[in-house]
């Protein structure tokens, strides 16, 4: 493998890595506001 393709991988694994954190923020996020409405109902 050359070193312009590790480079690329990096970026991509890195990308995927900020798309799981994004995610998984707004379904942390989307579970608190649903235990909050349930609560208050």
């Amino acid at each position: 493998m050359s070193y312009t393709h590790m480079r690329i991988i990096k970026k991509q694994v890195v990308f995927l890595y900020v798309q799981a954190d994004r995610i998984s923020q707004a379904v942390h996020t989307y579970a608190r506001l649903g235990t909050c409405l349930l609560l208050y109902k």
